[in-house]
């Protein structure tokens, strides 16, 4: 059985308002709140309408994630405001995470250190335009590193990354992918606290559990298709949620 998600550690943020056709946004109205272990949600690379949402709560989801762009300005596809404000109304916690560069689909991404600060600002910037308050996990997607990468070159992008989101006020988190480049023990010389298992066989790190593990394909009828996720007893995610009545 589905237990409800507690609010543990929050911060109340105003009605949500869109102030005009940039990118910048009022704060979506929410709460900041601790993930509860074993909850079932969901990743989505497209955007999730009314009736993918009614989808979701109807077959017992309790979060999504939703991806964020790379570059510096938001694409089709990314998400916005207003989706954010629809996911968080209709009663579903929401993260977002940091789509990979498009060389990870080819296995030819090349990370460096200014290339983590880089998007790691990004990512910053598109969060808070969206509406977003501090504190918030954001997630960056490590996936697709070239075989000739060295590890030290991996492990300065990643914390980079971190350091620039946590300068920006949000809680990083790292979702590990396939060829991650990374070992247990080089997982475990990086900054994060929070790690997110991807579905293919990957490390763990040595200091800490995964609190997030993806796990089935599966598609919404009529929409998106997803990754399903599942919260861990080690789970202690920020995300955003709906106020309590």
């Amino acid at each position: 059985m589905k237990r409800t998600l507690p609010l543990v550690a929050f911060t109340a943020v105003t009605t949500s308002l869109v102030v005009g056709c940039g990118t910048s946004h009022q704060p979506l109205a929410g709460l900041i709140a601790s993930a509860q272990a074993s909850e079932a949600g969901l990743d989505a690379d497209a955007p999730l309408t009314a009736p993918d949402i009614h989808y979701m709560l109807a077959h017992g989801y309790k979060f999504c994630l939703r991806y964020v762009s790379w570059q510096s300005v938001e694409k089709r596809g990314d998400l916005t405001h207003d989706e954010a404000a629809r996911i968080l109304k209709a009663g579903l916690a929401l993260m977002p995470v940091q789509h990979a560069l498009a060389s990870s689909s080819t296995g030819q991404f090349h990370p460096t250190g200014a290339l983590g600060t880089k998007l790691g600002r990004n990512a910053v910037k598109h969060v808070k335009n969206i509406g977003f308050p501090k504190r918030v996990t954001i997630w960056l997607d490590l996936e697709g590193v070239a075989a000739s990468v060295p590890v030290n070159s991996i492990v300065n992008f990643c914390n980079h990354w971190y350091d620039a989101v946590s300068a920006g006020g949000f809680t990083p988190g790292l979702y590990v992918g396939y060829d991650s480049g990374l070992n247990k023990s080089q997982l475990s010389q990086l900054k994060f606290h929070y790690f997110w298992k991807s579905g293919s066989s990957v490390a763990a790190p040595f200091k800490t559990s995964y609190q997030l593990m993806q796990n089935t394909v599966g598609s919404i009828p009529g929409g998106p298709q997803f990754d399903e996720d599942h919260t861990t007893l080690n789970a202690k995610l920020l995300w955003l949620e709906r106020y309590k009545d």
